[in-house]
């Protein structure tokens, strides 16, 4: 057998084992992937079989929050409104924006 051809089958060769080796590693990256994903599905769905049960707590907070958030804006409303500043002038008179 000529060395030429030999050489050359024994580069070819290797071409071929870096390529195999090139798609196994690829092969274990992509399990990595997906072992990580099904892990991360696995505690999303775990989650939402908890959730239900506070359903009722979070929307009681949102309530109690909403409540106090109207409480505050009742009361900022209440000390915005326009009072006499001088006898002639009242609440309408008094201008709404800026100085006086």
């Amino acid at each position: 057998m000529d060395p030429q051809i030999k050489v050359r089958a024994n580069k070819e060769r290797g071409g071929r084992l870096a390529k195999l080796d090139e798609l196994a590693a690829n092969l274990k990256r992509l399990e990595r992937v997906a072992l990580d994903n099904s892990t991360y599905l696995t505690r999303i769905f775990e989650s939402t079989l908890c959730g239900p049960p506070f359903v009722p707590l979070i929307a009681l907070w949102n309530h109690q929050f909403a409540n106090l958030f109207r409480e505050e804006l009742r009361v900022l409303r209440h000390i915005q409104q326009p009072r006499t500043i001088h006898r002639g002038i009242g609440p309408r008179d008094a201008p709404r924006h800026g100085c006086p």
